[in-house]
């Protein structure tokens, strides 16, 4: 349709400017060993309580299989990649062998870190979704997260968080969708069909029901998680 073609033409120029000014993250995930969930967590907070970047943690409830996910802001000036900082890093990792059963990390672009703050701030509850594109399909994927921001949008629903990837673990993009608790995460139930097919044409999807299937034609990998806020 005009809409989302309109779109993709318009998503090198976009690229070539705005995700470039983008803010950069690490982010980490991490599996704990059997039963050292809870000492993992603590570790971790012993870890950053010094840092003036101490990445924000969210616990899964349901979902993928890891136990924690980290979101580390990167500042402009940030010392996280000198010779000094990677060997401070590395003793660190050696001091949580014995809690970590699985460790993943990639550098990511995404929104300015005030807004990151502020969700993190006044949320309890996490919607995560990881996404692996198919080949040529990166950009296009980040452009329907967009869309889906828009639908969004028109309902009136929170609009995600859009991460992309620098370098790292193999996924390519993922979002964070944040909310103040699981009732709020569930009240989309309440929407009307008709009012989200009018959202899902105007962000330019076919129809609500074209919403999944677009998605699904751009990705080879999709993983989904619940999580709560670790404060």
């Amino acid at each position: 349709m005009r809409f989302r073609n309109s779109l993709l033409a318009g998503i090198a120029i976009f690229f070539a400017t705005t995700l470039s000014a983008q803010t950069l993250y690490k982010a980490t995930l991490l599996r704990a060993a059997p039963g050292q969930l809870l000492e993992l967590i603590d570790a971790l907070k012993a870890e950053h309580a010094d840092m003036d970047n101490a990445p924000y943690m969210m616990r899964h409830s349901q979902g993928d299989h890891w136990d924690l996910f980290l979101l580390q802001h990167l500042p402009n000036n940030s010392r996280e990649f000198s010779i000094e900082n990677l060997k401070a890093g590395d003793i660190r990792n050696w001091s949580l062998g014995d809690k970590v059963a699985f460790r993943e990390e990639l550098i990511v672009t995404g929104p300015a870190f005030d807004v990151v703050q502020d969700r993190y701030a006044r949320h309890g509850f996490c919607h995560i979704e990881m996404f692996v594109s198919l080949p040529g399909k990166h950009k296009e994927l980040y452009l329907e997260r967009m869309m889906e921001n828009k639908y969004l949008e028109e309902i009136k629903r929170p609009q995600n968080l859009i991460f992309s990837k620098v370098y790292g673990a193999e996924w390519d993009n993922f979002t964070i969708g944040f909310y103040r608790d699981m009732r709020h995460y569930a009240e989309s139930e309440n929407i009307s069909l008709e009012d989200e097919e009018a959202a899902a044409i105007k962000a330019g999807f076919k129809g609500v029901t074209d919403i999944s299937p677009y998605l699904r034609s751009l990705i080879r990998e999709h993983h989904d998680t619940l999580a709560r806020v670790v404060k």
